[in-house]
């Protein structure tokens, strides 16, 4: 019974075959459509080295929307730099943010970096300078008092 089973099973399994093919073909043609619409044909723009950085400037149909987009938002906000963008992605969920920046622009990152750094080097001033005063108030000190 068990044999026979697997024998009937095995046979509507054989008939299945030519529509699982056809519904694989479809399938992969669906993606590849879906893949032309969305990237198109890729071409790169330009591809450089500098500083051990690789910098590839590609266009594809949604490269080419994302930088109209950012680029409207830029010139609308009149952004010397970059625009950040928050929004909530669900009432229970955290707020997210998205930046544009300019390309040549510093990000956010880069630009606190670099203040802490402005901060860190003008406390090390103060902090000298409050030293050599405090030697000369002793000098001083030393001297009229010998």
């Amino acid at each position: 019974m068990i044999k026979n089973f697997l024998n009937n099973l095995s046979i509507r399994s054989l008939r299945l075959i030519p529509y699982v093919q056809k519904l694989e073909a479809y399938i992969e043609k669906i993606e590849t459509d879906l893949k032309s619409a969305l990237v198109g044909d890729l071409d790169i723009v330009s591809m450089n080295m500098k500083n051990g950085k690789l910098d590839i400037a590609f266009k594809t149909k949604v490269t080419e929307a994302l930088a109209e987009f950012g680029n409207s938002i830029l010139e609308e906000a009149d952004a010397k730099n970059y625009v950040e963008i928050s929004f909530g992605f669900a009432p229970d969920r955290a707020v997210g943010s998205i930046l544009i920046r300019k390309h040549n622009g510093r990000s956010p990152h880069e630009l606190r970096l670099e203040a802490e750094a402005e901060r860190d080097a003008a406390i090390a001033a103060r902090n000298q300078a409050i030293a050599e005063k405090a030697d000369l108030e002793y000098f001083i000190n030393q001297s009229i008092n010998a």
